[in-house]
C-alpha cells in the first residue's frame, strides 16, 4: 500500500440540503483522484442521511469484501 495515501469512501445524497453535492463531493472527489488517492465514490438519491444500503456498501468496501 502507498504510505500516506489512504483509501477513501465518499457517499453523497443528490438532494442534500445541508452540504450541496455540487459544492462538496463533486468538487472534492475529483481533486482527491487527481492527487492519486484511491477513492470509491457513491452518489445516492436522497438528502443528508446515508441509507443503510450505502452504509453497508461502505463497510464492505472498507473490509475488502
Amino acid at each position: 500500500e502507498d504510505e500516506g495515501l489512504p483509501r477513501i469512501f465518499v457517499s453523497h445524497g443528490t438532494a442534500d440540503p445541508v452540504l450541496p453535492i455540487d459544492q462538496c463531493s463533486r468538487r472534492i472527489v475529483p481533486e482527491l483522484q487527481r492527487r492519486q488517492y484511491d477513492v470509491q465514490y457513491v452518489e445516492f438519491e436522497g438528502g443528508h442521511v446515508v441509507p443503510p444500503s450505502v452504509a453497508r456498501e461502505g463497510l464492505d468496501w472498507f473490509l475488502g469484501r
